[in-house]
């Protein structure tokens, strides 16, 4: 089984965008696929913004994982603005 995942969440559709961070989350959490890589991109970007489900789900994914300071200084960003 594969060790590593590059995962781009490029829809417009919540739901979808929603299960990719879930389906992220549960694999580095129960250490199936724990080296990830994870890139929003396009209309996954805008709900990111728009829709606090998937701004919290997307939170709740960075907390899961290994993150780079990049990534932690969004979080960061996100939780400021809820």
């Amino acid at each position: 089984m594969t060790r590593r995942l590059f995962v781009n969440i490029s829809g417009r559709e919540r739901d979808v965008v929603l299960r990719a961070i879930l389906y992220s989350s549960k694999t580095v959490s129960s250490n199936l696929i724990p080296d990830q890589k994870v890139v929003f991109f396009g209309p996954s970007e805008n709900l990111l913004v728009t829709d606090q489900e998937v701004r919290i789900a997307a939170m709740n994914l960075v907390r899961v994982c290994d993150i780079n300071e990049t990534m932690a200084q969004i979080t960061i960003r996100i939780e400021r603005e809820l």
